[in-house]
């Protein structure tokens, strides 16, 4: 994941991007460890990005991650990384996911602890439109 993943910044500063590259899908009970610690790693670097950099839009593009992070990433992700998001002043957050995804052009809501509404979208085209409004 490391290799390909890398975080983007609009030129009006005003959107930050974490794309995620595949990930290993066979990978061993280590590698799978380690493919964690560093899916973590890259989480906390790009919502310290955002709170330094007070970007009001972040995207984070899942099409090509591969990895199925478990239900202790949330419980995590709840305590180290959207309090950055909230401190950062995010005011939208969405997911770029495989096109024709479940879930995937459902209104945008807040999910707690977000204090910003979190969107799923499978279109770069409908999260611009959704920044703009």
């Amino acid at each position: 994941m490391t290799r390909a993943s890398r975080m983007l910044r609009s030129a009006a500063s005003v959107v930050s991007l974490l794309a995620l590259a595949p990930s290993t899908p066979s990978a061993t009970i280590p590698d799978a460890a380690a493919e964690l610690a560093t899916f973590k790693a890259w989480l906390d670097r790009f919502s310290t990005e955002a709170e330094t950099r007070r970007q009001p839009h972040l995207v984070i593009d899942v099409r090509q991650f591969r990895h199925r992070p478990g239900p202790e990433v949330g419980a995590w992700r709840d305590e180290h990384v959207i309090p950055r998001y909230n401190r950062a002043g995010v005011l939208k957050f969405a997911f770029l996911l495989p096109e024709g995804s479940p879930g995937a052009g459902a209104s945008p809501t807040p999910e707690p602890p977000g204090k910003f509404p979190t969107g799923y979208f499978d279109q770069p085209a409908k999260i611009e439109a959704w920044f703009k409004t």
